[in-house]
């Protein structure tokens, strides 16, 4: 059986379904939807693997992965990108995973839960021993730090389930597994939200060296959640939110001068990048342009169609033309 479909990170769909019995295959799929530098080593000739998730709103990922024997290596690099940067939590469900980093060999069953960084910079071999059942959920690394305390690297660490944070977090991943693909947007966002919060305190209680102290950084990534919940809003603002927050906007400026960004920018950067994704979702090929821009809070069709050209260099209609494969191609 081959490969079902090439999904490429920044064409990600919202839903994920694939499935393959070629080990050249699994690593394209690893590469394309859960991070790039991945090599395959089956253990057997009857090797197979499987991944269904969904891409959650903030960025994140959330997996279920089931797979015969092989080893996944990835390279130590630099990483650039900033996209890329999350905590993962790898969550046994049967069967047994080992990560090695640095030397050094974790292994992993169920009632157990790896958690680590992304971008960690050694090399790091991952392995399924014989049959394996796992949850893979990856939030962005900005969502738990401020910019200035992303510097701390992350090495693989093991969490027993009776850890009173994955205690509440493993069944909420678990039930909400089994629904992903009937959540609306905002059912999805609040979801997101909720598991996000529960991951910062289990890194909180991993790396307190990292863990930002200040209040300030606290009140920003909450700033950021909102807003990020809020993008079909049109009236969406700097007004609204110091409102929301019961702060003043100048406060609302200062966090985010703080932080050498912008809140008009950061609000144009996430609603553009919204449209971007459902313009390269096939799911969504026959919807209107204009519906899109206004579903993400624009109410000039012109006037977002200018900024999109500015960000992307295409109008949206050009865009969708080349991300999208051919209608030949989707029949």
């Amino acid at each position: 059986m081959g490969r079902i479909a090439t999904v490429h990170t920044h064409r990600q769909p919202a839903l994920l379904s694939e499935r393959t019995r070629n080990g050249g295959n699994w690593a394209r799929t690893l590469n394309d939807i859960v991070m790039p530098g991945y090599q395959v080593h089956p253990r057997d000739t009857s090797f197979f693997a499987r991944i269904q998730g969904r891409r959650l709103p903030a960025g994140g990922l959330l997996a279920s992965v089931e797979a015969s024997g092989h080893e996944m290596l990835r390279e130590r690099r630099e990483w650039s990108d900033a996209s890329l940067d999350d905590m993962v939590l790898l969550i046994p469900r049967s069967g047994t995973v080992s990560v090695t980093q640095n030397g050094e060999c974790l292994r992993f069953s169920p009632g157990e839960v790896a958690v680590g960084r992304s971008t960690w910079s050694m090399d790091t071999s991952t392995a399924v021993e014989s049959h394996a059942r796992f949850f893979f959920l990856r939030v962005p690394f900005s969502k738990l730090v401020s910019s200035r305390d992303q510097q701390h690297e992350m090495q693989q660490t093991k969490i027993r389930c009776s850890d009173p944070m994955l205690a509440v977090l493993l069944p909420m991943i678990e039930a909400v597994s089994k629904q992903l693909h009937t959540f609306s947007m905002a059912e999805l966002a609040a979801v997101d939200r909720a598991m996000t919060a529960l991951v910062m305190q289990i890194y909180a209680g991993l790396a307190p060296a990292a863990r930002p102290a200040a209040a300030a950084d606290q009140r920003y990534r909450d700033l950021l959640q909102h807003i990020e919940c809020c993008l079909d809003d049109p009236s969406l603002s700097v007004a609204t939110c110091a409102q929301q927050f019961k702060v003043s906007a100048r406060y609302i400026h200062k966090l985010f001068s703080e932080r050498e960004a912008h809140f008009s920018e950061h609000l144009m950067q996430r609603r553009l990048e919204r449209i971007r994704i459902d313009l390269t979702d096939t799911q969504r090929s026959k919807e209107n342009i204009s519906t899109i821009c206004f579903r993400w809070g624009f109410n000039d069709a012109a006037h977002f169609s200018r900024v999109f050209k500015e960000r992307f260099g295409l109008t949206p209609r050009e865009f969708r033309q080349l991300a999208l494969p051919s209608p030949e191609a989707l029949s």
